[in-house]
């Protein structure tokens, strides 16, 4: 199918609200956990909790399970061939049979944690089998137990119902079909399907009949997350949150002016419509949908502040309580259950 992107409107649609301080946790204290709670390092890159109710962190050197209490930590050991296959994570998954899947910056494996062991993980290209060795940058887990893995250089990486070696996704462009491309954000839309960004390609839509990749939009050629509310897409880039619209197929730079750092690395939606937006130097934006207001969540030595003005990775679990993943700040949380 040829595709044809749309253009962004770039600024076109403008919403600037300023607040100088955060209503939303002006009550509610951060609590912290870093290297003096038995955090492996202090610059988390992703966050997890499982099905058992253990919280996993992905760090610059190891990945570390809490259980409330205390952490246990694993790292790549190069005489174990069972061990992390490299201390340094960049994504987390969990499979509908319970295996954590870790992306690291050499490739991916699985935990299994009855024989306490990794799996590296294989995929199957021009008719051979081989290590998924390549910077593994994001994965999702689907609702029939596959798992999308995003890779640097090797494209993206399908995983039918949890199993342990997976094959190549083509990408289909309106220039024709591409196989090496690198993968930054994978997500799940709550229809279930698959939406995919390609860095220097765009915003792209899986399909699962063809087993391929397809181009939707261009405009936008780097984003390091995405994050959805009924028919918006939105992308977090460097130059700020673009949202595009699937039915009208509009791209548009929102919020602009309104961010106290342009510079987006992770969204999170959470259970009130709000959109929280993680950045480099800017601490935390959160947008208020329902009143079109902005308020901010900084770095600061105050009990109500980060221990970071860079977030790297942000997770509610289902009792509304923030995980933040910061860059030498270690993990921050918001916790509103404290305040009753």
């Amino acid at each position: 199918m040829k595709m044809i992107a749309d253009k962004c409107k770039y600024g076109s649609f403008l919403i600037i609200f300023f607040s100088t301080v955060s209503l939303l946790h002006s009550q509610t204290p951060v609590s912290y956990l870093g290297i003096n709670q038995g955090l492996s390092n202090n610059s988390v890159r992703c966050i997890l909790k499982d099905h058992k109710g253990f919280m996993w962190f992905g760090t610059f050197d190891g990945l570390n399970r809490y259980d409330g209490y205390n952490f246990k930590v694993f790292r790549n050991n190069p005489a174990d061939t069972v061990s992390l296959i490299n201390s340094f994570i960049n994504a987390l998954s969990e499979d509908k049979n319970g295996l954590i899947w870790v992306g690291t910056r050499k490739g991916g494996c699985v935990y299994h944690s009855p024989k306490d062991k990794f799996i590296r993980l294989r995929y199957s290209a021009n008719g051979r089998s081989q290590p998924v060795d390549d910077v593994v940058k994001t994965m999702q887990t689907d609702r029939q137990n596959n798992v999308f893995v995003g890779t640097e250089n090797k494209g993206l990486l399908f995983f039918h119902n949890g199993e342990l070696t997976g094959k190549s996704v083509p990408l289909v462009t309106n220039k024709g079909t591409v196989k090496i491309f690198g993968v930054q954000t994978v997500k799940m839309h709550p229809d279930n399907s698959i939406w995919v960004f390609v860095q220097n390609q765009g915003l792209c839509l899986f399909d699962y009949r063809t087993m391929s990749l397809t181009l939707v939009n261009a405009a936008v050629q780097s984003a390091s997350s995405m994050e959805f509310d009924g028919n918006n897409i939105w992308l977090g880039t460097a130059q700020g949150v673009f949202e595009y619209n699937t039915l009208s197929k509009a791209c548009t730079n929102i919020l602009t002016g309104a961010l106290n750092s342009q510079f987006v690395t992770t969204l999170n939606l959470d259970h009130n419509k709000n959109l929280w937006i993680g950045t480099t130097g800017g601490g935390i934006n959160i947008w208020n949908k329902a009143t079109k207001k902005i308020t901010y969540l900084n770095a600061g030595d105050s009990k109500y502040s980060l221990s970071s003005g860079n977030v790297s990775s942000i997770y509610e679990d289902e009792e509304s309580r923030k995980w933040i993943g910061t860059a030498k700040g270690g993990v921050n949380i918001i916790d509103p259950q404290k305040q009753r």
